[in-house]
């Protein structure tokens, strides 16, 4: 992001780039409700601040969760209560959403833009970004194999050949700083989810 002035949608005002002195201690980023960190640009008078990355978030786009419709970047919720339950991590929002109105399908940014595959240092292989666990892994208790929390997201980071599976949030602990993650799971008797044919 440059170090010049910008025009957001989501605010009335010109963000300029900010440092860390400049803005409150614990502001967040209105983006992603995660507490702000350098680079980011903000409104100083209005103590809005925004990520840069989060800055940088495409307006609209097509994603392979939801092929049939675009969604688009609104600055907060529509519906009622402004708040929505986001369709990837079943997690609710306050922030910034990827919405198809179409289909009340909801993504909060950090969800929709996470990587297709990712690396862990806990696993050899690549492992995959599942968008429809809860149809594929049926009538299965998945069991994430980093915290060893219950997975009841609809999306998952997943390696077939090792049956090895994470939370999104476990996969990628950075971008969900703020968020709170499952915990390990209470019941003894849960099986880690196995395909079988």
């Amino acid at each position: 992001m440059s170090n010049q002035n910008v025009k957001h949608f989501s605010h009335p005002h010109n963000l300029s780039p900010l440092t860390q002195e400049q803005a409150a201690v614990t502001s967040e980023c209105r983006a992603c409700h995660r507490i702000i960190s350098e680079p980011f640009h903000g409104c100083s008078e209005c103590k809005y601040y925004l990520h840069d990355e989060c800055l940088k978030a495409p307006p609209s786009i097509s994603h392979p969760s939801h092929p049939s419709h675009h969604l688009t970047l609104l600055p907060f919720s529509t519906y009622t209560s402004s708040r929505f339950i986001c369709d990837a991590c079943g997690m609710r929002g306050e922030a910034f959403v990827y919405n198809c109105s179409l289909c009340s399908f909801d993504l909060h940014t950090h969800c929709a833009l996470s990587p297709k595959t990712i690396v862990h240092d806990k696993h050899p292989h690549k492992l995959q970004l599942v968008f429809d666990s809860k149809n594929r892994f049926k009538n299965l208790i998945f069991i994430c194999d980093l915290c060893e929390g219950k997975v009841d997201e609809n999306w998952l980071y997943y390696c077939s050949d090792c049956d090895f599976g994470t939370h999104l949030s476990c996969g990628l602990p950075d971008r969900w700083s703020k968020l709170q993650v499952p915990t390990k799971n209470d019941t003894t008797d849960s099986v880690k989810g196995r395909q079988h044919t």
